[in-house]
């Protein structure tokens, strides 16, 4: 649903247009999940979103302004998980992994020596 003229911004990105209508009223829009906090910042690549059609896609991060910087609690929150639930699952995720390759290790040092 298109949105009205008095709402989108007065100040659109220079450069960056709407990859599916063409408008020049494009904004950065907030990182969500894993792949957008990860793996786009690798990419430098950032979400954005048309104020006109309301296509949300990636573009290259480098085309927007640096504005103010938000402070983030923690890494998770840093990587766009910003739900305490996905939070905490992430993180015994994590935890979990990190035992399995500490265990592995161990295991895997042990028959070496026992091999020797």
């Amino acid at each position: 649903m298109p949105v009205e003229r008095s709402a989108l911004t007065e100040h659109p990105t220079p450069g960056v247009r709407c990859r599916f209508c063409g408008s020049a009223h494009v904004h950065r829009s907030r990182r969500r999940g894993l792949k957008e906090g990860v793996l786009y910042r690798l990419a430098l690549l950032a979400p954005a979103r048309c104020s006109q059609c309301q296509a949300r896609y990636a573009t290259l991060s480098l085309r927007f302004k640096a504005g103010r910087h938000k402070r983030y609690r923690n890494f998770l929150e840093f990587i766009g998980l910003r739900d305490f639930r996905a939070q905490r699952k992430a993180a015994i995720y994590i935890a979990v992994t990190l035992v399995g390759v500490v265990l592995v290790y161990v295991v895997a040092t042990v028959l070496l020596m026992m091999v020797k």
